[in-house]
């Protein structure tokens, strides 16, 4: 029964080579033949066989080289390993002109994600180091377009690892936003109100609120969006930021499209807005956003004609105080 399973191994690897090389019938059922003669000698049957077993062999091989299928290498360039290393050197400013964020914070980045489970290798290979890994997500990310093969070619690393690193960074970087994207306490709402007021003189406030467009390189696979421009796919963010830049409320996921005052009113922080802004507390805005007993915007140039001229002076410093606050805000999109 042993032998005669492997002659019926030989004659599927038979089989199959025939069907690749074109082999005629006639030929096929001769060479099966060889495989089941009508003897019973088995020292013949056993030289077919280890015959049959190389000519297998090699025709599988021919068969190979002549359908044009290779299972070699993929085709390599020359890598540069040196890059990273290197910029780790760079000066500040362009280090943060090519990975969008400075070194220290790049450094506590990976402190911070070095911490999760995900960069834990469960396998005998050990993963990248985690500095690799944020820096191709940042060289990914960082760039309008979001071009992968960038990123593996200032890395010398492949190209579907590019997209193995950024799951792992998103993955970390979402559980490290839960802990860290927070309203904060009534202490460090008193701390952002009271640097405010000394700084610029507004009482009560305790963030700064403001919005952007991230473009998107194509439409997201959802039903009911619509965008303003064609072939351009913006996503609306809105954000709240405390007197340290800090992010303490974030949302996302609108196109476009939708208007900040739209977005704005969807918002958890607008629908429960007593738990947020107590004690008649407010945030700043620009003119997008409406005003209200808790957004606070820029005087509007007609209310400031029609004033007397001390009250004018008084509105415009005002004004002038906020475009200083839209400064700052602006620093945290623009890295």
């Amino acid at each position: 029964m042993q032998r005669k399973r492997e002659f019926c191994e030989l004659l599927t690897v038979l089989s199959a080579s025939s069907s690749m090389l074109g082999i005629s019938k006639r030929t096929r059922l001769e060479l099966e033949h060889l495989i089941f003669p009508d003897g019973d000698n088995d020292d013949h049957i056993h030289h077919t066989a280890a015959s049959l077993i190389r000519t297998s062999t090699a025709l599988q091989v021919l068969a190979n080289m002549l359908s044009g299928v290779s299972h070699g290498p993929y085709n390599q360039w020359r890598k540069c390993f040196e890059f990273f290393e290197i910029s780790l050197s760079w000066p500040d400013q362009d280090f943060r002109h090519e990975y969008r964020v400075g070194r220290p914070t790049f450094d506590r980045l990976v402190h911070l994600l070095e911490q999760n489970p995900i960069f834990q290798s469960t396998g005998k290979k050990p993963q990248r180091a985690v500095r690799y890994q944020l820096a191709c997500f940042l060289l990914r990310y960082g760039s309008r377009g979001a071009n992968p093969l960038q990123a593996a070619h200032k890395l010398a690393i492949g190209f579907g690892t590019v997209f193995l690193y950024c799951r792992r960074v998103v993955w970390a970087l979402r559980e490290l936003g839960i802990q860290v994207v927070a309203w904060g306490d009534a202490e460090c709402r008193q701390e952002t109100s009271q640097y405010i007021m000394d700084v610029y003189g507004f009482p009560d406030c305790v963030g700064m609120l403001d919005g952007m467009l991230i473009w998107l390189t194509q439409i997201p696979d959802k039903t009911g969006f619509s965008f303003i421009c064609p072939n351009k796919f913006p996503i609306n963010v809105q954000a709240i930021v405390d007197h340290k830049m800090r992010f303490i409320s974030v949302d996302l996921g609108w196109p476009g499209s939708v208007s900040d005052v739209t977005m704005w009113k969807k918002l958890h922080v607008w629908c429960h807005w007593r738990d947020y802004f107590p004690n008649n507390t407010q945030v700043l805005a620009d003119k997008g956003y409406p005003s209200s007993l808790y957004v606070l915007q820029p005087f509007m140039e007609p209310e400031i004609r029609n004033e007397p001229l001390h009250e004018k002076s008084h509105r415009r410093k005002f004004n002038q105080c906020l475009i200083d606050l839209n400064h700052c805000r602006a620093c945290i999109w623009c890295p």
